[in-house]
């Protein structure tokens, strides 16, 4: 990782795109969700939805895993994930189990898949890079049309994306979602809260809540997708084709200081002439 130098230059932060750097080849199965647990994952009042669960930051491949290999200017392959998938008004039936990784590379396509899902599943997911990996330093939100652009496929299902941050210590999604393509500007984005806790993905979009416009956040410090999707089909699959997220540069302190020092010996020589 290495620190723009220039406050408010435009860097990219995330590029990534399967299609340049996918190795494994319809790897099904490789991770699975676990767990089983009792809660409201519909939103109805009710506490009779059975789930399992990733916890939100678990890592989606491990190094060890060569899945995937990034080209020059691309992401390193530590993405992050979390997931909950939930049997909706059923407290008896076991919590069913996801596929975490669809690895399909043919289609160089990333993504999750449930080949014995209903109508009454429920699932919510998200996919993300942390600060430490960003491209090119830190960021903020670059006010800038098309800075973030996401491509997908799905099917099987009423899938939906949101762009992805978090930014002093919270999660924020986009306004904004689609099916299987966005491009906004972060800067001029509205961004709703979103609190994951380990066992519950879930999203409740009926009540966002107040949103915030993205000039007012801070420094970046994960970027990714949020998916959320009810389903009302027997094989339904949503995959990650690619993410471009670009940000305006935050020198790091080095670079104020090495600036400040260049300005002082800038003036000290001509001072001297």
């Amino acid at each position: 990782m290495s620190a723009a130098l220039v406050h408010g230059q435009t860097v990219i932060a995330v590029n990534f795109d399967a299609s340049a750097g996918l190795v494994s080849n319809n790897i099904n199965s490789t991770f699975k969700t676990s767990g089983d647990t009792l809660g409201d994952y519909d939103f109805d009042g009710n506490a009779d939805d059975r789930a399992s669960f990733m916890p939100m930051g678990t890592l989606f491949a491990p190094s060890t895993h060569p899945w995937y290999t990034p080209a020059v200017g691309q992401n390193n392959s530590a993405i992050y994930q979390g997931v909950s998938l939930a049997r909706i008004d059923d407290a008896v039936t076991a919590a069913p189990i996801l596929d975490m990784n669809r690895l399909t590379g043919s289609a160089a396509q990333v993504g999750l898949n449930e080949a014995s899902a209903s109508e009454t599943f429920r699932i919510a997911s998200a996919f993300f890079w942390k600060a430490e990996d960003f491209l090119n330093g830190s960021i903020e939100l670059a006010d800038e049309a098309d800075s973030i652009q996401f491509t997908g496929t799905s099917a099987g299902g009423n899938w939906n994306t949101h762009i992805l941050i978090e930014t002093g210590e919270k999660w924020y999604v986009s306004d904004s979602s689609n099916k299987s393509t966005l491009s906004l500007n972060g800067a001029t984005e509205t961004w709703y809260e979103f609190d994951p806790v380990a066992d519950n993905m879930f999203w409740d979009e009926a009540n966002k809540g107040a949103g915030v416009i993205g000039s007012t956040l801070g420094e970046i410090a994960s970027a990714g997708v949020y998916i959320q999707e009810t389903y009302n089909d027997a094989n339904p699959y949503w995959n990650f084709v690619s993410l471009s997220f670009s940000g305006t540069s935050i020198p790091e302190p080095g670079s104020y200081a090495l600036l400040a020092g260049l300005a002082g010996l800038s003036f000290v020589m001509l001072r001297r002439r």
